[in-house]
């Protein structure tokens, strides 16, 4: 027999809604779902449709829906939760309850699209990028303010064809592209039509497959300028400016399409065995190392630890930058820093839960993800089901650790959204406040973990 169908969460939200207004405004949530299933009118064949018995969810599937339905109202803040369990009507929630129930569910509906919408810059402030464009006093922004007024901070696929489609729509564009170069670099916001474009709205066929490897040119360094000598200036300037300014490699440079060799101590090391007397010209590399800026930087690190650096050449063969092995360093030691904080994190909690429960304990903690999961330990959970596992009082309890569940609870949310922004590809460091948070957090989970000593 074919099972009846159930209301859909968007489609519970108004029952749900009603629901809490209902039992008083505010209460458990229990009381919520039992007021939520006569408002929406569920049938007895509705509530018999439970889980599977293999499935790590318990009771009937219209539950879950409504508790998704509260998770929706929450993000349109027309419901909150105030302690475990605990929900309340919010004024907003009200608004929503005083209009008719197909303008109310209509009016949820805009607002949950709504809290899902990607923010995006006023209108007035684009307008005014393109008039200054247009003035021929184009707007000069740092990639960080730019990013800031689409209310992120780091640089995403999605993220960045967001920013790219506002700017095309409005016929403008970044000059360097802000996708490639440092998060700090200075960009140009000029008009569209001043670098081949014609129409307003048509998005560069280059923009519509947003690039997910790393290249040369999203270290800063690449594009942050080189300073040089010129071929006919002393090797005594050339080596006091890698001095003062503590370089190991010094371009030769003609012009800024001219790049003409590169200096370095280790050139002029071995230019002085041989001829003590050697000037700048006999003690240059006249064929140093140059890459592309849209080289993949991997590609590219070989040719680095060998030569200890090479030159970035960018749009109309301008030299852009130096990328050395420093650069390389700090690149990558700021892309693994948080990867081995949350790592840490996670194998911390794993060993904690590993020795309060067993596999079967777990089990029950958790929603399912497919017909056939199996868990076999805290290895098996994901950082999300171990904050839901710890989030329950009795798994709290069962843990003993001395710390204050909802507090930690919050923190460990904190976490994981972090965690989950980390693993989406992105060039930029991840923010300093979340490296904070993820630093504090570790220490705290190393003082109130117990010790085996």
């Amino acid at each position: 027999m074919t099972e009846p169908q159930l209301p859909t969460q968007p489609d519970l939200m108004l029952p749900t809604l009603k629901a809490a207004d209902r039992i008083g405004g505010k209460g458990h949530y229990t009381d919520i779902d039992d007021a939520a299933i006569e408002i929406a009118g569920i049938t007895e064949e509705q509530l018999a449709i439970e889980f599977p018995p293999n499935s790590t969810q318990k009771g009937p599937k219209i539950l879950q829906r409504i508790a998704w339905a509260r998770t929706l109202l929450r993000r349109v803040r027309a419901l909150e939760s105030v302690s475990h369990g605990v929900w309340a009507l919010t004024d907003t929630g009200r608004t929503f309850l005083q209009l008719p129930d197909e303008e109310a569910h209509k009016a949820l509906q805009t607002a949950r699209h709504a809290a899902y919408a990607q923010r995006e810059p006023a209108q007035a402030l684009v307008s005014q990028w393109k008039a200054a464009a247009q003035s021929g006093s184009p707007h000069q922004i740092p990639v960080r303010t730019l990013l800031t007024n689409w209310g992120i901070n780091r640089r995403w696929s999605s993220s960045n064809k967001r920013i790219q489609a506002t700017l095309t729509e409005a016929g403008l564009v970044t000059v360097p592209d802000f996708t490639v170069g440092g998060i700090d670099q200075i960009v140009t916001i000029e008009l569209a039509s001043s670098h081949g474009s014609t129409e307003p709205g048509d998005i560069p066929a280059e923009s519509a497959t947003e690039p997910v490897t790393l290249v040369v040119g999203h270290l800063a360094s690449a594009t942050g300028g080189v300073e040089a000598v010129g071929p006919a200036d002393d090797l005594l300037r050339a080596q006091t400016i890698m001095q003062i300014n503590d370089y190991s490699q010094l371009a030769v440079m003609k012009t800024e399409h001219q790049l003409k060799g590169a200096v370095s101590w280790e050139s002029i090391a071995k230019a002085r065995i041989q001829n003590p007397d050697a000037d700048l010209s006999l003690c240059m590399d006249v064929e140093p190392p140059v890459v592309k800026g849209d080289d993949p930087l991997l590609d590219i690190v070989p040719s680095i630890v060998e030569a200890g650096f090479v030159f970035v050449k960018g749009a109309h063969n301008t030299i852009t930058g130096i990328v050395t092995t420093a650069d390389l360093s700090d690149q990558f030691a700021g892309l693994a820093r948080p990867f081995l904080l949350v790592g840490e994190i996670e194998q911390w909690l794993r060993v904690c839960l590993d020795e309060a429960f067993t596999p079967d304990e777990l089990l029950e903690y958790l929603v399912p993800d497919d017909a056939d999961r199996e868990v076999e330990g805290a290895h098996s959970l994901t950082l999300g089901e171990i904050e839901r596992v710890l989030e329950s009082p009795s798994a709290w309890d069962q843990m003993g650790w001395p710390a204050d569940r909802v507090a930690f609870h919050q923190s460990l949310d904190e976490v994981r959204l972090i965690r989950n922004g980390i693993m989406h590809f992105s060039p930029d460091p991840v923010a300093d406040q979340d490296l904070k948070r993820l630093t504090t957090f570790l220490a705290y989970l190393r003082l109130i973990v117990p010790s085996e000593d």
